[in-house]
């Protein structure tokens, strides 16, 4: 059976080249074949560098958050390109973001940061913090500008929840058990399907544990130990309770497995069923049905989106004039294209599992 990749645990390995390769302009460096050596500085705002490994650091971060998003799946070149060059986009506003606030005269005390961490309900870490320092001088830059953000109205944030309410509706999500047996010869076939025939007995008799029984039965170590409790493919998108919803598992288990999983109510123990990979028995514990998000819970959530939204408009405008006045290069001094460095548009999250119950 295909279990989820390791990608979130290498995805920092290449990304050293990636950077190399997609970031630097080939040649730059003055080689004739076009092979880029990659500097300890990789571009420089304004006289202030900015230096590969906060690039790798935030590079990192972003394919992670990638991988995660689409489930464990391994990014492709051209996602960690993207990765990469987002982290570089990121790092160089950044600078211009700082030194004009700093310009300005303008700060984010810390009790204004934890406010908004707070507010917003965001994950707590370095980069996170970082990123929203920014987002809060920017808007401060604007108000001194005469160009506050606008909070969008109570009916601006309504019609967006009419508007996108499949968006909203979250899946059945359920708590599974499962004894996975190897199908090995043709010549065993029979042997072993019987032998998972009387595994499944044991485990639909009256008073039968099917955790202990999968822990007497189950082939892999870590499938015993957990009773043959079924992971979600990404552990951090379940509450620990429930994995993902069940077409999230398509991309990691044989189809015959998952459709089994999709047709059991809670209490029932699936026939045996049978895949490329062996022979599977699966008893859904447990199961938290399909809802809709209401308008309360999602409100404030769609409301720092559409602010996020028209910030990223704002900065793709104020761009376009402090670096008319910026000098914005690469290390050996070539211009990076404004439009390189634009802000891309938020992407909006209805709501995280932990918030669905």
């Amino acid at each position: 059976m295909r279990r989820p990749s390791q990608a979130r645990i290498s995805i920092g390995i290449g990304l050293l080249s990636l950077t190399a390769a997609v970031l630097w302009p080939a040649g730059a460096d003055g080689g004739e074949d076009g092979f880029v050596v990659l500097k300890a500085v990789i571009a420089v705002v304004n006289g202030e560098p900015v230096r590969k490994r906060e690039i790798e650091e935030l590079a990192s971060y972003y394919a992670t958050n990638m991988v995660d998003a689409q489930r464990g799946e391994t990014l492709t070149p051209e996602q960690r390109t993207q990765a990469a060059s987002r982290a570089l986009n990121t790092l160089v506003r950044s600078r211009l973001i700082r030194q004009e606030a700093s310009r300005l005269e303008l700060n984010v005390s810390d009790e204004e940061l934890e406010a908004e961490l707070e507010k917003r309900n965001l994950q707590d870490n370095e980069i996170t913090r970082r990123e929203l320092k920014d987002d809060l001088l920017f808007d401060k830059i604007m108000r001194k500008e005469g160009r506050p953000m606008l909070v969008p109205s109570p009916k601006t944030v309504r019609r967006f929840y009419e508007k996108h309410r499949e968006a909203f509706r979250t899946p059945r999500l359920v708590r599974v058990r499962h004894i996975s047996l190897p199908r090995t010869t043709e010549e065993l076939y029979e042997i072993e399907r019987r032998r998972a025939e009387r595994i499944r007995r044991q485990a639909t008799a009256q008073g039968a544990s099917f955790a202990e029984i999968a822990a007497q039965h189950c082939p892999d170590p870590a499938d015993r130990a957990r009773g043959g409790l079924l992971v979600p493919p990404v552990p951090h998108r379940s509450d620990g309770m429930f994995p993902v919803e069940i077409a999230a598992l398509d991309n990691f288990y044989p189809g015959p497995f998952v459709q089994a999983m999709r047709s059991l109510e809670p209490g029932e123990v699936s026939p045996v069923v049978e895949s490329d990979h062996g022979f599977h028995i699966l008893y859904v514990e447990d199961e938290r049905p399909a809802r809709e998000v209401p308008f309360r819970d999602a409100q404030a959530r769609i409301t720092f989106y559409l602010i996020d939204r028209s910030r990223v408009d704002r900065q793709r405008e104020w761009l376009v004039d402090v670096l008319r006045r910026s000098h914005v290069t690469w290390h050996n001094g070539q211009p990076i294209p404004a439009e390189e460095l634009m802000p891309e548009e938020p992407t909006f999250a209805p709501s995280r599992p932990e918030e669905q119950g």
